[in-house]
């Protein structure tokens, strides 16, 4: 799963030295393009340059190491001119779990036509560096596990696990019969910024009989997302007591058929997609229709729900607005 990540924007103030005016210095780098395979991330950085003169040709070292001082990177950027030069990075690799804010960024600013040193640059610019404390974020929420288990009473148990995140505002559950067309179910709160595991699970107590598919899309505080892969679980169908519900767009009232006699005393239940119980009652083996009141309800989806033994009857409908 990839997001995009702001490592920082504010221009660098330096108490130590003075730079050369004809000096470029780094002012910005965004990483972008992060991909996440297996435990290792890969993206691109972006780094901004400001060389305070109109002229051409400046150029700059720039050498990036983990906390360790292990290196990640060294490369030179050329032709530089002006205030607002950018150059990128392809192609960085780190542990998904490597906390950004930790890297140690250094820079070798040269004014020549000649590039950097190892070309034939003149060295005639102070050291600079990028301080850690300008870092900002993590790799991108790396999800390592996402199952589906069928649980008792026909229930789906959702699990997943995170090793890392970064403005990770919720999951969003969806749900679909046929591995296309899904529709959100749940929402899951995740755990904005993070570089340890995290768990996660959800219960769809409602799933359709037959082949059920999900995914997870996960987003971000600024609104930007991404989807997980797509799982699958079978629910086989219970042909016990086979439950209809006439009218499944309702403005004020559904009704049940029970094409065969159902339990004596069974308890037929209407829940929201939340699981909140709305509706209770007990009808009779010589039950064979029965009409609710939904006039109150919100729109939305609600679930009728019949306890067969240690087995349910399930239906949904679809609240309409007036």
């Amino acid at each position: 799963m990839s997001c995009r990540i702001l490592l920082a924007y504010a221009f660098i103030a330096f108490g130590a030295f003075t730079l050369n005016a004809q000096c470029p210095a780094i002012t910005d780098i965004i990483a972008f393009n992060s991909v996440a395979s297996g435990t290792d991330c890969t993206f691109s950085l972006e780094v901004g340059t400001d060389v305070t003169s109109n002229s051409a040709n400046k150029s700059l070292s720039i050498s990036i190491s983990l906390a360790d001082n292990t290196p990640v990177l060294s490369t030179c950027i050329g032709s530089l001119s002006g205030a607002s030069s950018s150059a990128v990075i392809n192609n960085i690799t780190l542990p998904c779990d490597t906390d950004l804010s930790t890297l140690q960024v250094s820079f070798q600013g040269y004014d020549g036509n000649g590039g950097c040193s190892s070309n034939g640059g003149a060295n005639n610019c102070a050291p600079g560096s990028f301080p850690a404390e300008n870092i900002q974020g993590a790799l991108p929420v790396e999800i390592t596990s996402f199952q589906a288990t069928k649980e008792r009473f026909q229930q789906i148990q959702l699990e997943w696990v995170t090793v890392s995140e970064e403005n990770n505002a919720m999951f969003a559950v969806e749900h679909s019969t046929d591995g296309r067309n899904f529709e959100e179910i749940a929402k899951v709160e995740g755990n904005g910024n993070s570089v340890t595991e995290h768990y996660y699970s959800y219960m769809d107590k409602f799933p359709e009989s037959g082949l059920n598919y999900y995914r997870l899309k996960q987003i971000d505080f600024d609104g930007t997302f991404e989807y997980s892969e797509v799982i699958s679980v079978e629910v086989e169908k219970n042909t016990d007591q086979p439950l209809a519900i006439a009218n499944s767009l309702a403005k004020s009232e559904i009704t049940l058929i029970f094409n065969d006699n159902p339990t004596s005393n069974a308890v037929v239940e209407v829940f929201n997609t939340n699981g909140n119980l709305l509706y209770q009652t007990k009808i009779n083996s010589e039950t064979t229709h029965l009409t609710v009141d939904v006039d109150t309800y919100e729109p939305g989806m609600y679930f009728v729900r019949v306890p067969v033994g240690r087995e349910y009857l399930v239906a949904k409908f679809i609240k309409v607005a007036e």
